[in-house]
């Protein structure tokens, strides 16, 4: 289907004619099963917590870039919609719910964030005597997301897509960003996701065929943790600089004296300036997705004749320069260790790290 829009171009001193032939900002809207949202790490011993209160952001930068055959022809207008001709009709920030907002902080990702309306607290695992356990680890899944793109360019080219703010599906009931946390001892042993959890995670409100989430999306969700699994990772040797060090936020997880009770320590994490390396941390996750055309069956042809697997959209998550331009990055510890009846005889010492993808605190020991 061919199209040829006229318009004119105002200049100081004259006016001219522009035309355009073939498809131009032919819109349409890419549906995903999942996007990784955070993950936040279970802090040492059972009566343990890490907080981070509404004034906490944290968030990832996503890019879907590498989806694509062209990546160059990829740009993101931070807003939700376009004008006629395809072009961007304003750079804004998208609010998909109270708790996460999303908008461009490049020419080629998006950033989706916690708002100041968001809070949570992760305590630390059943059991003080495995001490740093990543089992008890929350991964935060959104499970219906969607993004809008219009192509322009001739028909069969796509000379340019345009991602605009993530957005939540209407065909959802949830009628909102459906997220759920998972506990990476669920994405390990899928049988333990309780049933009402397993009907969510469904999707049956999904007619587009991208279904439900599988024991191979629950893999690839639980490879965005590096120190899931009983892992032998070790940030202090990572090539890719996963997470910083938060120097002078040391602290000790020591077994309490035979007849006492164990201490407790509480203190405020305030995140330090991300190293030059770390800005460069990414991970990368495939995900199932269908691609509607708002009005126009073109978009479909131009945009998946651009992508490399049609039902498949890559996603990479990557620092933020938004989320780490913003002043308020702290998180509230409270420490407590083992009883004597624990029995731990794991290391005492204990360092804070901030994971450089997805803004949380990570805890490690000192061996």
């Amino acid at each position: 289907m061919q199209h040829t829009f006229t318009f004119s171009v105002g200049c100081s001193t004259e006016t001219d004619a522009v035309t355009f032939t073939g498809i131009f900002g032919v819109a349409g809207t890419a549906s995903l099963k999942y996007v990784v949202l955070g993950i936040d790490y279970a802090p040492p011993g059972a009566k343990s917590t890490v907080s981070y209160a509404g004034s906490s952001v944290r968030g990832t930068s996503i890019s879907t870039t590498q989806s694509f055959t062209n990546t160059s022809s990829v740009s993101t207008s931070g807003d939700g919609g376009f004008n006629l001709f395809g072009i961007i009709s304003g750079a804004g920030t998208g609010t998909a719910s109270a708790s996460y907002t999303s908008e461009s902080d490049s020419s080629s990702s998006l950033t989706v964030q916690t708002t100041t309306n968001d809070g949570d607290t992760i305590p630390g695992p059943s059991s003080s005597a495995a001490g740093v356990d990543h089992d008890a680890d929350i991964i935060w899944v959104w499970i219906n997301p969607q993004i809008p793109y219009t192509v322009v360019g001739a028909q069969g080219t796509a000379n340019s897509i345009l991602q605009g703010n993530y957005q939540s599906n209407p065909a959802d009931p949830a009628g909102e960003m459906d997220i759920v946390a998972m506990p990476v001892i669920w994405l390990e042993n899928p049988s333990m996701i309780p049933s009402d959890v397993l009907s969510v995670l469904a999707r049956s409100w999904d007619t587009s065929g991208v279904g439900a989430l599988t024991t191979a999306d629950y893999a690839a969700i639980l490879a965005q943790d590096p120190l899931a699994g009983g892992s032998s990772y070790n940030p202090n040797t990572d090539p890719n600089s996963r997470f910083d060090l938060q120097a002078g936020f040391d602290f000790n997880y020591e077994p309490a004296a035979q007849g006492n009770n164990p201490i407790t320590e509480t203190f405020s994490v305030s995140a330090q300036s991300t190293s030059t390396a770390g800005q460069g941390a990414s991970t990368s996750y495939s995900v199932g997705a269908s691609f509607t055309a708002d009005a126009e069956v073109d978009f479909v042809v131009d945009f998946t004749g651009n992508i490399k697997t049609s039902d498949t959209i890559t996603n990479t998550s990557k620092w933020s320069s938004i989320v780490n331009s913003a002043t308020t990055k702290t998180a509230s510890l409270s420490i407590t260790g083992p009883a004597f009846t624990d029995n731990y005889t794991g290391p005492i010492q204990m360092q804070v790290w901030r994971d450089n993808i997805y803004g949380s605190f990570m805890f490690f020991p000192i061996n």
